[in-house]
């Protein structure tokens, strides 16, 4: 406001209606939407919009005041009014300083607690893929294979053994698209499935190659296989268990009554 206010003083009435307009219609709107629909981020994407174009309109007042010139009208001549203009411009360009390193500060904090958003809708959407009644009971029954049994095992084998592992790589064809697309952070899928995604796709590995074949498709069942491959290469990095890797963990209040 104090920059805009100064431009205004220096008599160039013009030239803030065009930052507000190109500010605020052709970039905290737009913003806005795009973070809260196609990013997903809700009321959170229309604050962190404002903060960016209010920050933007500084950084442009402050260059435009800067680079352009002043003029002068006849009511307004003279040394005084040179030394207010002169002192609105430094203290547009101090509180322009503070309102971006505000904006940015909060801006941060806001990306910051967004991913925490993203990592618990996350949790919540694996949750309930886990929790499904019949995810569980077919992971049950897969669960009990053999590693390695061909197609013409499972079809042969008890009834309903090719039933229960059509919804286990349904589900598991699910999680892979949102790991790969982001939606679901790596670490969450890590965390909630790391063992058994890769015990259940190797149980089911030559009756999903079968059904490539037999479908004449090479995509069929490729997110089930995707996730699994790169949970595979992470744990060759991190190999320990997490009653291992985190034995000495505790919750943070815990923490503090110990310390006390």
């Amino acid at each position: 406001m104090i920059v805009i206010r100064a431009l205004n003083g220096a008599c160039h009435t013009r030239t803030p209606s065009f930052l507000k307009f190109l500010v605020f219609w052709m970039l905290q709107f737009p913003l806005a939407y795009w973070l809260a629909t196609w990013v997903g981020i809700g009321p959170n994407g229309f604050f962190t919009a404002i903060v960016v174009s209010e920050s933007a309109l500084t950084l442009l007042g402050v260059f435009v005041f800067r680079r352009g010139k002043r003029r002068t009208q006849e009511a307004r001549t003279g040394t005084n009014a040179m030394n207010d203009l002169a002192r609105q411009a430094n203290i547009a360009e101090i509180v322009g300083v503070i309102v971006v390193v505000g904006g940015l500060s909060f801006a941060l904090l806001q990306m910051r607690q967004i991913r925490q958003q993203r990592r618990e809708l996350a949790a919540i959407k694996l949750f309930r893929f886990f929790g499904n009644p019949q995810f569980t009971a077919a992971y049950k029954t897969i669960l009990r294979l053999p590693d390695g049994l061909t197609a013409d095992d499972i079809r042969a084998g008890e009834a309903g053994l090719e039933d229960a592992a059509v919804p286990i790589s349904a589900t598991m064809e699910n999680i892979g698209v949102m790991t790969y697309q982001r939606i679901v952070p790596f670490t969450v899928v890590n965390n909630l499935m790391g063992a058994s995604a890769p015990l259940l796709w190797h149980k089911l590995e030559k009756w999903a190659v079968t059904l490539r074949e037999e479908q004449g498709s090479p995509e069929a069942f490729e997110w089930f296989q995707w996730p699994v491959e790169r949970l595979e290469d992470y744990h060759a990095f991190d190999p320990d268990p997490a009653y291992v890797a985190h034995k000495d963990w505790m919750p943070s209040h815990l923490r503090h009554h110990i310390g006390s």
